[in-house]
């Protein structure tokens, strides 16, 4: 009969078990969000040109809305939760402000348009106004995962041009949106 030290066979199981949990976790963490294909791609593309009137009486020039960052960059200022210059949350160049009920209320409006609309938008930018202050361009970010980033960009009057970006997946919808992949790491 062959005796096996019981202090031995447990380190050679643990290792195992470790690897096998790392190599899971691996594999999981890698996982990329799945590309919304044609037709839902046209589908929020017309949810969210339904967003861009709220945008447009506002003034919109940027709008985020994540669990741990939150701003509304408007005419009267750029409003944030958190202050610092420096943090990533604020892509504006406005000098952060707290919010007041003003931008507030601004904020919860856009933040409902963009939840009515029905698709999963953490922040809207790049937003552009013509003379006549209706918006020429902007750019919706999605929640889309923690590896990808799914855009959906309009432009009113000129095509978006794929070079301007490194994309994954790069395609026109239709006249006045294109769909943008990138991969965010």
């Amino acid at each position: 009969m062959t005796y096996q030290d019981p202090g031995r066979a447990r380190p050679r199981n643990m290792r195992m078990l470790v690897l096998s949990l790392v190599l899971a976790f691996t594999a999981v963490g890698c996982v990329h969000a799945s590309v919304p294909n044609a037709d839902r791609r046209r589908d929020d593309a017309q949810r969210l040109e339904a967003v861009l009137p709220t945008l447009q009486s506002l003034r919109v020039e940027g709008f985020r809305s994540q669990d741990w960052c939150r701003f509304i960059d408007e005419p009267r200022g750029a409003f944030t939760n958190i202050r610092d210059v420096t943090s990533v949350c604020n892509v504006f160049t406005k000098p952060p402000q707290a919010f007041d009920d003003s931008a507030s209320t601004d904020f919860e409006t856009v933040k409902q348009a963009l939840s009515d609309s029905g698709v999963s938008t953490m922040m809207v930018w790049n937003i552009e106004y013509d003379g006549a202050g209706q918006i020429t361009a902007a750019q919706f970010d999605l929640n889309a995962g923690s590896f990808d980033r799914f855009s959906y960009l309009y432009s009113r009057d000129t095509p978006v041009a794929r070079d301007s970006f490194q994309a994954i997946v790069f395609e026109k919808i239709n006249d006045h949106w294109w769909f943008l992949s990138d991969d965010f790491n």
